[in-house]
């Protein structure tokens, strides 16, 4: 199965997953999960305002079989129907989404509050089961073991949303964050983040934050005054054509050093991060001392 896990709680689920696998492995469970990709999604923050956040794919995959008998999901019987909670793709018959907690091996019908779903995999068969008698099925797998298999999946499930109060990394997409930079640079020349005084990557970022209100209250304003003194406009044709021509010109560059492999690295991501915005300004001036050889040696 497929998750999609917040950047943030990466780690402390990684650390978590890893104990309760390493429990469950005894049991004659085994459990793997892989990180296969990444992606972006806008979400608000605690203050409403919207932020790009980056989400590691996971795939997670498990088996529970023991002597033909699968561990499929537990039931939690409530008065309002009861809830599935699968460890698996099998789908769970729905005879078991409103039933009572009867137990199907020993017939007996009492005050449940879970019971554990098992599916014969030679004949397809399922069975509700109590906590007593899942032993039977599993020969090994008992109740508290079912509840730390399907922890895993409940760990992965609530990794996928932010934490209130998560100091979220900001994520801004390639070509505007280039657009701030360009028209920065346009307005204002460049300046290294290592130079006396204001970085262009530094001002392009707050150039960002205020356009989308999202700068902090004591920058904005002056933010707002210093793009309305020079006219900014970082959405003209120009600005746009010089992106594009830079783009090409540093994703066809072979990796000759470091840098380059850093820079064209960062050009080619979808988003960028601010720890990232000084590599990207520094497109730019690359981009014209290429053009200042080609124009000298023609």
């Amino acid at each position: 199965m497929m998750y999609e896990i917040f950047e943030g709680n990466m780690d402390r689920l990684e650390a978590k997953l890893t104990r309760i696998a390493n429990k469950c492995k005894k049991y004659g469970c085994e459990f793997t999960y892989n990180k296969v990709g990444e992606v972006y999604r806008e979400l608000v923050d605690d203050n409403k305002q919207k932020y790009t956040a980056r989400f590691i794919q996971v795939e997670a995959e498990g088996t529970a079989i023991i002597n033909d008998w699968q561990f499929i999901a537990s039931v939690e019987h409530t008065e309002k129907g009861n809830i599935i909670n699968r460890v698996c793709d099998i789908e769970v018959p729905e005879r078991y989404y409103t039933g009572s907690p009867v137990c199907e091996h020993c017939n007996s019908n009492r005050y449940r509050k879970y019971t554990y779903i098992v599916r014969n995999v030679s004949t397809g068969e399922f069975k509700q089961v109590g906590k007593s008698c899942l032993n039977d099925f599993t020969h090994g797998l008992s109740a508290e073991a079912a509840a730390r298999y399907i922890s895993l999946y409940d760990c992965l499930i609530a990794g996928e949303v932010p934490e209130p109060g998560f100091r979220f990394e900001r994520y801004i997409e390639i070509k505007e964050a280039l657009q701030y930079i360009a028209e920065t640079i346009n307005k204002f020349g460049y300046v290294k983040t290592q130079d006396c005084g204001r970085s262009t990557a530094s001002r392009a970022y707050d150039y960002y934050l205020t356009d989308n209100g999202m700068a902090p209250y004591y920058i904005q304003e002056d933010c707002k005054r210093e793009m309305e003194e020079v006219a900014f406009d970082h959405t003209s044709p120009k600005v746009l054509e010089t992106i594009n021509m830079a783009l090409d010109w540093v994703l066809s560059q072979d990796e000759t050093s470091n840098y380059i492999h850093n820079l064209k690295t960062v050009c080619a991501l979808p988003y960028v991060r601010q720890k990232n915005f000084g590599i990207l300004a520094s497109l730019f001036p690359s981009y014209n001392r290429e053009l200042a050889y080609q124009a000298k040696k023609s």
